[in-house]
């Protein structure tokens, strides 16, 4: 009775294995055809060995390849040679497939090879990538009630996937068994048509500023078929790109690096839905970011439509200087920007809402540089403070904002009086006022004379006594202190003496130095027109 030959491919070829004769000097002809010999001068001398195994450097070039061993016993290899040959072990190899290809064609897979002459059939399975063992579960016959001698189709697969193809080749031998070929695999990926990301969305979370990133969310509808991948640019991409399927390695030189790649995670939904990428940075002082969206599968690429999103970052650093008639805010210009804006609001008021009112006044860049600043002719109130946005099109920067100075303005006007119509100047009168309604109190003054040229500052000249105008009187001071500065040029008169009754002179009006250094660098007097401060030739 024979046993079967256990055989394994290797590099030098198929290497046969079978047990051992029990009988002593043994010695083991291993015979191969393309038929089943009935003796072994039929066949083809593989080897003549004494081992229990041999290799067979031959490929099965034929529909079959019949391995058999026969063995010869004796005392010597003399008796063994002269002995009558018994068949021990054999087995039959089917021929394999050959030339296997795989051809995709729009949703199905042309599977074509060449068989062996005489085959009954040739049995295709199709099972994951990587898994060419044929263990696990995704393994599907493909054609099964056809015999597919010279190839099939497949059309059960998934677009986009890569599948590996078994063949074996299956032959009835001369005694009627089925008989079946090693497996040949061959791995295909399925076509897919991949599809551009059109409708990409950028919400926006938190806009850059100079030094800040900013925040978006991003949120897209998923392909159908491979991943969609972001990428995050300052420029705008290349024209001509966007629908173009090319090879991934052609991204780079389209300015989508793995330096650009966003690497957030990605939330996918459950079903049909949109996929979402949180907390995407902004990088800062960008005023425009550009997302692109690329399907990848494999080594396709498939650029889609980008999205654009702008922001301004705020007028930096704003800084008010009072020119006493005039105000000049300064502030870093913000790029991009085409204008900025100027509202004017309470300390302290919700920028939001005063930014959305009517603004003050506006200014470009140009006109900024020629003017030094944003100037302001018009006074505000103590309290108020101005709000800069800076703007291009529909596009608006947060607020920054920096109030208006704190200083008292006061005005005055002098009123010469003689004792008689041409005579000697007997007293001058003086009325104080701010333009302010809501200015309460009044810090005290001191009104300077000189007769030679206009006084500088508080001690620079004589200091002249004053009394209320309308109870001349009254005792005299060096110090004028109204009750209040809110009733304008109407406001009570005060009396200052001119020393001998000078023929001509300059007196002018000056904070008191007694209120202290703080307090009078926020006091601004406007003086008169000089024709009120001089009298005489």
């Amino acid at each position: 009775m024979t046993t079967k030959i256990d055989w394994a491919q290797t590099e030098a070829g198929s290497a046969y294995h079978w047990p051992a004769d029990p009988a002593p000097g043994t010695i083991y002809r291993v015979i191969v055809s393309g038929e089943r010999p009935l003796l072994p001068e039929m066949g083809e001398l593989l080897s003549a060995t004494m081992s229990t195994s041999a290799v067979d450097p031959e490929p099965v070039s034929s529909l079959f390849r019949y391995v058999q061993v026969w063995a010869n016993s004796g005392e010597s290899i003399a008796a063994a040679k002269a002995s009558q040959p018994r068949l021990i072990a054999e087995c039959v190899r089917v021929g394999m497939i050959q030339g296997p290809s795989g051809v995709p064609d729009y949703g199905q897979v042309n599977l074509a090879w060449t068989c062996p002459r005489g085959a009954e059939r040739v049995r295709v399975y199709r099972l994951s990538s990587g898994d060419p063992s044929g263990h696990g579960a995704d393994l599907r016959e493909v054609e099964p009630g056809s015999t597919n001698l010279a190839g099939c189709v497949d059309r059960g697969g998934e677009a986009g996937t890569t599948y590996t193809y078994r063949m074996v080749v299956e032959a009835r031998d001369a005694r009627g068994a089925i008989e079946s070929s090693d497996p040949v695999h061959l791995d295909v990926e399925w076509p897919a048509v991949l599809r551009e990301v059109t409708d990409l969305t950028i919400h926006q979370m938190q806009p850059p500023t100079k030094f800040e990133p900013g925040i978006v969310n991003l949120e897209w509808t998923p392909p159908s078929v491979g991943t969609c991948i972001i990428f995050r640019v300052d420029q705008p991409i290349v024209a001509g790109i966007v629908g173009v399927e090319v090879d991934k390695g052609a991204l780079p030189q389209m300015g989508l690096t793995d330096r650009e790649q966003c690497r957030n995670p990605v939330e996918l939904p459950d079903g049909p839905g949109t996929a979402q990428m949180l907390g995407v940075v902004w990088p800062p002082n960008w005023p425009r970011v550009h997302f692109v969206p690329v399907t990848v599968l494999g080594n396709r690429a498939l650029p889609g439509k980008p999205v654009t999103d702008e922001s301004i970052v705020p007028p930096g650093d704003p800084r008010l200087v009072d020119r006493v008639t005039e105000q000049v805010v300064t502030f870093v210009w913000p790029p991009g920007a085409t204008y900025v804006r100027a509202h004017v609001g309470p300390i302290g008021a919700d920028a939001t809402s005063v930014c959305g009112g009517t603004a003050f006044c506006q200014v470009s860049e140009e006109d900024y540089r020629r003017h030094g600043g944003m100037r302001f002719s018009a006074r505000f109130p103590q309290d108020a403070a101005i709000f800069l946005t800076g703007v291009r099109g529909e596009v608006t920067s947060a607020a920054s904002s920096v109030p208006f100075a704190k200083r008292l303005l006061i005005h005055y006007s002098v009123e010469v009086r003689r004792r008689y119509r041409v005579g000697p100047v007997d007293h001058a009168r003086i009325v104080l006022w701010a333009p302010h309604d809501q200015v309460t109190g009044s810090p005290p003054f001191l009104a300077v004379f000189r007769d030679d040229r206009l006084p500088m500052h508080a001690g620079d000249g004589k200091v002249l006594e004053a009394v209320p105008d309308d109870t001349p009187d009254a005792v005299r001071s060096l110090v004028i202190k109204p009750a209040t500065l809110m009733g304008g040029q109407g406001s009570p008169r005060w009396r200052v003496l001119i020393p001998g009754g000078s023929a001509r002179g300059y007196v002018r009006l000056f904070v008191a130095p007694s209120v202290g250094v703080d307090r009078l660098s926020k006091i601004v007097v406007l003086d008169p027109p000089v024709a009120q401060l001089r009298w005489g030739s």
